[in-house]
């Protein structure tokens, strides 16, 4: 039985610590889908925007299309200035990281101006520039550091809101006080939050549970299973315990070197068993390719797991 936070806790460490987050709001509503077309064996697949980080943000959905997918999820580094980064990263000596981690304080002062005072029509027409191309935007991954400040946070969400998103995921919360905080805007904008498994500080279930206590069923998980499997850890036994919690999957394989011709490394069998796991068990849950292969053809390489995904949902 698929057991969400809520039924874990309360069978792992009581229910009364679940007291004050079951009183202080509703629990959300599941996102709904409108029909993607790349949907397979009932499970919807996308194509996140970074992994056409080499392009321009404005021609990723028809690069997505040309893949064969449908649905996308919207990288902040694709939205927001590089401030001293390249289209893969940060160069070698530059001051720029993701969500702000390692920026000087100057730099960092001005990516707080940006977020600010962007007009928030940019990421409207974004929205709708993709959805023109028939490309779903379902959510926006924003990168935080812990000098956020709150009006950072409530702007993040009215970004994702902006461009028409059900979910925001959350990529490098790395303290436990945070996620309290993503929590306070999450339930003011009804709007759910996957915390993603980017860091060492989440590669197991408990530290999921340590970094998510007390908080409401507005934040779950946003589950890259090529950063779990890499941990050495089960991915479809995590799916099995946690399907209420996770928003978002990000579809990719594990880290080791890719012979030619190949887009995972040999015997890596980690995509297809979450992928026949979402399918048998008619899980409703977003899988979302995230292909970040530096020097690799991006377009072959999406269209290659986007027929390798496809075949295996239909097998």
């Amino acid at each position: 039985m698929a057991l969400n936070r809520r039924d874990f806790l309360d069978a792992s460490l009581g229910a009364a610590l679940w007291t004050s987050a079951a009183s202080s709001s509703a629990a959300p509503a599941a996102p709904k889908l409108p029909k993607i077309s790349s949907t397979f064996g009932g499970v919807p697949l996308g194509c996140g925007s970074i992994s056409f980080m080499d392009s321009p943000v404005e021609r990723v959905p028809e690069l997505i299309v040309d893949a064969g997918y449908g649905m996308t999820e919207i990288i902040d580094n694709h939205m927001q200035p590089q401030l001293g980064r390249g289209p893969d990263g940060p160069p070698p000596g530059a001051t720029g990281g993701r969500g702000g981690r390692g920026m000087d304080p100057e730099t960092r002062v001005k990516l707080r101006e940006w977020r600010m005072n962007v007009p928030l029509d940019r990421f409207k027409e974004m929205g709708r520039l993709y959805r023109a191309k028939g490309v779903y935007v379902y959510s926006y991954h924003s990168h935080f550091t812990p000098d956020f400040t709150d009006g950072e946070i409530d702007r993040i969400f009215e970004m994702a809101k902006a461009m028409g998103c059900q979910v925001m995921t959350a990529a490098t919360v790395t303290t436990n006080d945070f996620a309290p905080r993503l929590d306070r805007y999450a339930k003011k904008h009804r709007m759910r939050v996957g915390v993603h498994n980017l860091d060492a500080n989440l590669a197991t279930e408990a530290q999921y549970d340590a970094l998510l206590h007390g908080c409401s069923d507005y934040m779950g998980i946003n589950f890259d299973i090529g950063h779990w499997a890499d941990a050495g850890s089960d991915c479809v036994e995590l799916l099995r315990r946690r399907t209420s919690d996770i928003v978002e999957l990000h579809i990719k394989g594990k880290r080791g070197t890719i012979p030619p011709g190949k887009i995972f490394p040999d015997g890596d069998t980690t995509a297809k068993d979450v992928l026949l796991a979402l399918r048998d068990n008619k899980w409703p849950i977003p899988a979302m390719l995230e292909f970040e292969v530096r020097g690799a053809d991006r377009l072959a390489s999406c269209r290659a797991w986007f027929a390798y995904s496809k075949q295996v949902l239909l097998s």
